[in-house]
């Protein structure tokens, strides 16, 4: 079985969802990763190599495509300091908010997902919505099935579905004053 294919349920509910369905290979991302010097998480490499790119409603999960809406290092263009700082942008949220992949360690072992607001500034996450990219995937498209899903707001929430996040240091949660 592959990682994501626990989500298709998800997917046929969500009408409006559109994917690429074209997978890169494991060489072209293993090439990007060496260009760029950046460590690919797992599931982001298997989310690239399965779907690689989707449209859910206003949001869109991102990939290495010829799309260039959904194609990830079109913001890298855009916003330079997320390329130096390695930051891969994962999806956008419709309203010039984007959420991106820290990989850096800089909030602890792991690979959490950071939410860049675009009228707070675009140079570090606001606050972490992820412990890693599989678990950002379900919970964004739980939430596209179920607006009332109060992911990533609440805390009991939080602690329930995503319980590694709450390990991260240095960085706001979602919940937490200041951050939203």
């Amino acid at each position: 079985m592959r990682r994501y294919d626990h989500l298709s349920p998800y997917f046929q509910i969500l009408k409006h969802a559109q994917f690429t369905h074209s997978g890169v290979s494991l060489q072209q991302i293993k090439q990007l990763a060496f260009e760029t010097n950046i460590s690919f998480p797992a599931s982001w490499i298997e989310w690239l190599q399965e779907v690689n790119g989707a449209f859910l409603g206003e949001q869109y999960l991102l990939g290495l495509t010829s799309n260039a809406l959904l194609d990830f290092q079109q913001l890298w263009h855009r916003f330079p300091n997320w390329k130096s700082k390695k930051y891969i942008p994962v999806c956008g949220d419709g309203f010039g908010n984007f959420y991106v992949i820290c990989t850096q360690q800089e909030y602890g072992q792991g690979f959490p997902i950071g939410f860049m607001d675009h009228e707070k500034g675009m140079d570090v996450p606001d606050f972490l919505v992820a412990s890693c990219f599989e678990v950002f995937v379900e919970l964004l498209v739980r939430k596209e099935v179920n607006r009332h899903f109060p992911w990533p707001f609440d805390e009991n929430t939080v602690r329930e579905w995503d319980p590694d996040l709450l390990t991260f240091e240095g960085a706001s949660l979602p919940w937490q004053e200041g951050s939203n």
